[in-house]
């Protein structure tokens, strides 16, 4: 059985890749594909997870030009190199492209004392781990408190903490907070975050009554609301052109995964950019998830919070009625639920929000042509065809 991953003459192993040769790569049974990343004729990147129960874990097979795998030999010894395949792998929290992970995983007594100001009571639990990019980690301080702590490649923490402050002050006595900081080292990526109160949107949904759905919805753009009302200039500010540069991004992705998904999205590429809309411009989270708002009975809590810019309300409410069908296929929410939100969200759209939305579509799509889901093709085409 071959993994279908990519045709790449750059990398012509990607197109028949099978379990056998994620043994070869990795020196252990075979795992499971988490997620695939491929820029065409410059680097393919598996995700893979190996083991199980306890003894799982996670690594990265890295496919890299010749010379930068000979650049990467010289100065990382012991990294494994299939030469069959050509394929580079590391085993986590080894990362030649975020340095800073392997260092904090080393040095995290100390950096939980910088962080909390004591001693942890748990080791760092691993929720996300995005190779070359970050990872987010569950961790409890001395006291029991639970943080969430993100390495990240060339974060900026101090500038990212002074926005969580600065808006915070804002957000005083509003129905809307976000999870405070509760430290951060700049000189290893690192930042913490107090947990949020309450429990994610995506849950209580799956929880409630179908006809509770429109009050926490009223509740969720209530609150988005508070925080597009805020005043914050020094964010950075999305421009047209950096909206669908983003997309074509995800576009690039679509194609490498399916052909034709690619065909489609490049069209609704092409027809955003001739029909842009006029743009405002205010605070936003600018990557809204339902399990990236946290309710209490009075409060809402955005977590997540670096991806802060100025920019239009319409894109959060595109980007949430985007994954909802991402939540569907997860078996997250079921249709009813979905259509009662959907309608929620669009009640509460500006005149942007139909050219948002087809964008935000194709980010949505990204997400399953970097998993290997035997309906992959199919998925793709429909969900853009929508």
């Amino acid at each position: 059985m071959m993994f279908d991953l990519a045709h790449d003459p750059v990398f012509p192993a990607l197109s028949t890749l099978g379990p056998a040769d994620l043994e070869l790569s990795t020196g252990t049974a075979p795992g499971e594909v988490l997620r695939f990343r491929h820029q065409p004729g410059m680097r393919a990147v598996l995700h893979v997870g190996l083991g199980t129960g306890g003894r799982r874990r996670e690594g990265v097979i890295w496919f890299l030009w010749p010379e930068k795998i000979e650049r990467l030999r010289a100065s990382h010894p012991d990294l494994r190199i299939d030469a069959t395949t050509g394929a580079v792998f590391e085993s986590f929290p080894t990362d030649h492209r975020l340095p800073e992970l392997a260092r904090f995983m080393a040095d995290r007594a100390r950096i939980a004392r910088a962080l909390f100001g004591n001693d942890p009571s748990t080791e760092p639990a691993l929720l996300r781990y995005r190779p070359g990019l970050s990872a987010t980690f569950r961790w409890q301080d001395g006291a029991n408190r639970t943080h969430f702590v993100k390495v990240a490649r060339k974060a900026r923490t101090a500038e990212q903490a002074a926005t969580v402050t600065a808006l915070a002050r804002q957000l005083e006595g509003c129905p809307l907070t976000i999870a405070p900081v509760s430290g951060h080292m700049p000189d290893h990526c690192v930042i913490a975050y107090s947990a949020a109160e309450g429990r994610p949107l995506d849950e209580l949904m799956r929880e409630a009554d179908p006809d509770g759905t429109p009050h926490l919805t009223e509740r969720l753009v209530g609150a988005l609301r508070e925080l597009w009302t805020c005043r914050m200039d020094d964010l950075p500010r999305l421009s047209t052109e950096d909206y669908l540069r983003r997309a074509a991004r995800s576009a690039e992705i679509i194609a490498t995964a399916d052909p034709d998904s690619g065909r489609i999205a490049q069209a609704i590429l092409d027809r955003a950019a001739q029909t842009a809309p006029g743009l405002r411009h205010c605070p936003i989270h600018a990557d809204m998830k339902l399990d990236h708002a946290f309710l209490t009975e009075t409060q809402v809590t955005l977590i997540d919070t670096e991806s802060l810019h100025l920019g239009d309300p319409d894109h959060d409410l595109a980007m949430l009625d985007a994954r909802l069908d991402l939540a569907l296929l997860e078996g997250r929410l079921d249709a009813d639920r979905i259509m009662r939100l959907r309608q929620g969200l669009q009640a509460a759209a500006g005149q942007g929000y139909v050219w948002f939305l087809s964008l935000c579509r194709l980010h949505a799509a990204k997400y399953v042509a970097q998993r290997l889901h035997p309906d992959r093709a199919a998925i793709l085409r429909r969900k853009l065809a929508a």
